[in-house]
């Protein structure tokens, strides 16, 4: 997984200036791919097996994996240079 942000999101590969990083898993994406995110029905797990790692003290939690569904329909939405 990359692990540096290249002004692309990592998931859509949509060129946009901010970011953060999926709950799924440790991919740096766009607040478009993150509101996919949180309306998926394994967001919540995911969302409290991160919170159980930090509890726990592991501050590299790598995420529980990210939907295979998250993916898709993504044509190649991301814009040309």
């Amino acid at each position: 997984m990359r692990d540096t942000w290249a002004g692309r999101c990592q998931r859509c590969g949509k060129r946009v200036g901010a970011y953060t990083m999926s709950f799924f898993n440790t991919e740096l994406i766009c607040f478009d791919c993150v509101a996919r995110e949180r309306a998926h029905p394994q967001y919540a797990a995911a969302h409290a097996a991160e919170l159980a790692a930090v509890e726990r003290g592991d501050f590299n939690f790598p995420g529980t994996g990210c939907p295979n569904d998250l993916y898709q329909n993504y044509s190649n939405e991301s814009d040309e240079e």
